[in-house]
């Protein structure tokens, strides 16, 4: 699991033909009579009918009890590799084990067990080759055709009924490379011996472009996770880059430039450039990153991307390069144009605090920061691994474990930035909904979403503000009547609907069927209908009012996750308490089934 397995195949054949080949001279060719001798041949079975078959009939139904063994091992594994669920998942685990990983299908126990198996497997294939004869005089007897084999195999399609057609081909090769030698005339015997090796050339390079391997067929299954790890986590950092390149601001150069780090406790830090008439002072996106860092806690930057307006990697200024090194040390990670790169080579002799650190040492003195206190070392690249990982995310609350208040908050805000999927994000609801949450996670996960946008405030108005919200109407029958008679009470009602989900009817979309209503107000008509209007408002709540909770809860409605308890109390109590009322009032109609 940890080296490419075709190498090590290769080392072990080597092995082995080296090894058997001493024992051979020492051991058996004492005692040839005991040794090596086959004394258990087995008798061929004539199957009737079959045998009888021309060219093909004695030499598929003439054979030993082990050959009709293998036949029927051979339809087996066909069956349950392509028909049965314990085949989806082998060969989902060779085809992407982190993603079946993700789904809960235990990819190293699979990998061991097929291994456990190959011993046995090559056993029973060495006996059967041999079932009926002695076995030869020569010191080379145990040397397996690994050539053959993997030509076999790709010439199949990795599937077991090809594969042994093809081994049928191959062994045909070989008796007839046996058998020639006694044709008359005589053909050289190098030339016979080229045969099954041509045949197998000639095999591998007319058919293997027709024939597609595993994705990942001998790749060891640590170095895909880390692959997919670090893609994933560059992947995260390019989207938030690119998302800080849109508020650039650049009006003399018309060259707009995001940035993106990842800090050491998993945060994602961003900035964007800012220019200014004088050119020479114009701040880079790598410095308000750094910004960001220092402004939001902190620490030591693990790696950086930076983005054009076309969205692709940029390198960073020679400033900017020294600006990371000081918050990242030589260890800290940048994604250049040509490839990833960590700052040793992208600032080759970089002084930073690390010099400082070791001239410190010498003279009594270090690095310090604003306030005169000893600067921590930053730390170095294995701390990569703690940027939050949606998958990983998703793998705890599907295990049943707790999200901490930074996963909770790190999953809403890159919801919201579009950096976690909506297949991913509707795994995690799926996940919530089959093992629940607690309160604990539920007040982080409503504060987050209320995070994840602006909030309003209707202090200004001079009324009390109330609101209502049914967590389970399907006719708005207590909506359109409550929101007009509390206004005549002296308390403005703004009440932020929503739109259907699951099998409730959204009270905008049944306000929509009125000519001339609409859903969607600006901040200041909301305020002036609440102040001087009529006292009450029903619409839909703005766009950056709680925007994940607004992602989330289409989400829930094509992913059959709306009656999540959960999920519900968040949805309702975010855009509430986003809303900025005095008095939110959660409402009931009937039997508690979904949230309007």
């Amino acid at each position: 699991m940890r080296v490419d397995q075709i190498i090590v195949g290769v080392v072990l054949n080597v092995l082995a033909l080296g090894l058997t080949t001493f024992l051979y001279g020492t051991v058996m060719k004492e005692t040839p009579g005991s040794l090596n001798t086959n004394q258990f041949s087995l008798s061929p079975i004539k199957i009737p009918g079959l045998a009888e078959i021309p060219v093909i009939g004695p030499v598929l139904f003439n054979q030993t009890i082990l050959v009709y063994l293998m036949y029927a091992a051979v339809i087996a594994l066909a069956f349950f590799l392509f028909r049965s669920r314990w085949g989806l998942r082998l060969r989902a685990c060779g085809e992407h084990p982190r993603a079946a990983d993700t789904v809960g299908i235990n990819v190293g126990a699979r990998a061991r067990s097929t291994r456990s198996s190959a011993p046995p497997s090559r056993a029973w294939g060495a006996r059967s080759s041999r079932s009926g004869r002695d076995w030869p005089s020569r010191t080379t007897f145990p040397r397996a055709r690994l050539h053959i084999a993997l030509a076999a195999m790709i010439l199949g399609k990795w599937n077991p009924v090809g594969a042994m057609g093809a081994a049928v081909m191959f062994g045909f090769a070989q008796a007839l490379a046996r058998m020639l030698p006694n044709i008359e005339p005589a053909i050289p015997a190098d030339l016979v011996s080229m045969i099954p090796y041509v045949v197998t050339i000639v095999a591998v390079a007319g058919f293997v472009g027709k024939s597609r391997a595993p994705a990942a067929e001998n790749v060891p299954l640590r170095e895909v996770r880390d692959r997919d790890d670090d893609a994933d986590r560059l992947g995260c950092l390019l989207g938030a880059a690119i998302e800080a390149m849109t508020h650039a601001y650049c009006p003399y150069s018309h060259f707009p430039v995001g940035a993106a780090g990842l800090a050491s406790d998993g945060r994602i830090v961003s900035g964007c450039n800012v220019e200014n008439a004088g050119y020479g002072v114009t701040l880079c996106a790598e410095c308000g990153m750094v910004s960001d860092l220092i402004r939001s806690g902190g620490g030591a930057l693990l790696a950086v991307v930076a983005v054009n307006g076309d969205r692709v990697p940029v390198a960073p200024c020679g400033r900017c390069r020294q600006l990371i090194y000081e918050h990242g040390g030589p260890s800290c990670l940048v994604l250049m144009p040509g490839g990833v790169a960590d700052m040793t080579q992208v600032l080759p002799g970089a002084f930073g605090p690390h010099d400082l650190e070791e001239l410190g040492s010498q003279t009594g003195a270090g690095p310090r920061d604003a306030h005169g206190r000893p600067r921590p070392r930053p730390r170095r690249k294995k701390e990569l691994m703690a940027l939050f990982d949606a998958v990983d995310i998703i793998r705890v609350k599907r295990d049943g474990g707790a999200l901490t208040p930074d996963q909770i908050d790190w999953t809403i805000d890159a919801y919201t930035k579009g950096i976690i999927k909506d297949e991913q994000m509707a795994a995690l609801a799926m996940a919530i909904f089959l093992r629940g949450m607690d309160r604990a996670e539920i007040a982080r996960w409503t504060d987050a979403m209320i995070r994840s946008g602006a909030r309003m405030d209707f202090s200004g108005i001079g009324k009390p503000t109330a609101d209502k919200h049914s967590t389970g109407g399907v006719g708005d029958k207590i909506t359109l009547p409550l929101a007009p008679l509390v206004a005549c009470f002296g308390v403005a009602v703004p009440q932020l609907s929503g739109r259907g989900l699951g099998h409730t009817g959204g009270t905008l979309d049944k306000l929509e069927a009125i000519p001339g209503w609409r859903a969607q107000l600006s901040n200041e008509e909301i305020m002036a209908q609440l102040g001087s209007g009529c006292g009450a408002v029903i619409c839909a709540a703005g766009s950056g009012l709680a925007p994940a909770d607004k992602k989330l809860h289409a989400l829930r409605d094509i992913t059959s996750t709306v009656e999540s308890i959960a999920l519900i109390a968040s949805s309702i109590m975010s855009k509430k308490i986003a809303e900025g009322t005095g008095a939110p009032r959660p409402g009931r109609q009937g039997r508690l089934r979904a949230p309007s």
